[in-house]
């Protein structure tokens, strides 16, 4: 067999159309979540008063307005997390595929998130404990 022939008979590479890339969707809702956690924080920053923690005199959010504290926590560390864990998976199932296109600053920007998510968070959480905290002691009679 000659070398022109056994050439043209190797495989032929599929058409740039038939290539398929990693999706952006995890990275556009961890983006979307860690924007609206600070949305969140800026609100609960406007209309919370000044309370004592630890003796530092910090603003904190009325027990009634709780719920955006808790949406705060849920969008930050959770959501954040569980797309870097989603765009991992999809990206390492495609990677199966030899014509699939590995989008690896995906992962890197997530994880990049996730820690500010979890900057974030830190707000939500402390806010949540005050209110936890509060509700406890009330409901044992140690206030």
């Amino acid at each position: 067999m000659s070398s022109s022939a056994r050439l043209s008979s190797a495989r032929k590479r599929p058409p740039v159309s038939a290539y398929t890339s990693a999706s952006p969707a995890p990275l556009l809702s961890g983006a979307v979540s860690v924007l609206l956690s600070a949305v969140l924080v800026v609100i609960s920053l406007k209309i919370a008063s000044p309370a004592s923690v630890l003796g530092i005199s910090l603003p904190m959010v009325r027990s009634t307005d709780w719920l955006l504290s808790f949406s705060g926590y849920l969008l930050t560390p959770m959501l954040v997390t569980v797309a870097l864990g989603w765009d991992r998976i999809a990206q390492r199932r495609g990677a199966r595929d030899r014509n699939f296109i590995l989008k690896p600053q995906f992962g890197s920007w997530l994880r990049t998130l996730v820690i500010v998510g979890f900057v974030l968070s830190l707000w939500h959480i402390l806010n949540l404990a005050r209110i936890v905290a509060g509700v406890l002691t009330d409901a044992w009679g140690l206030g």
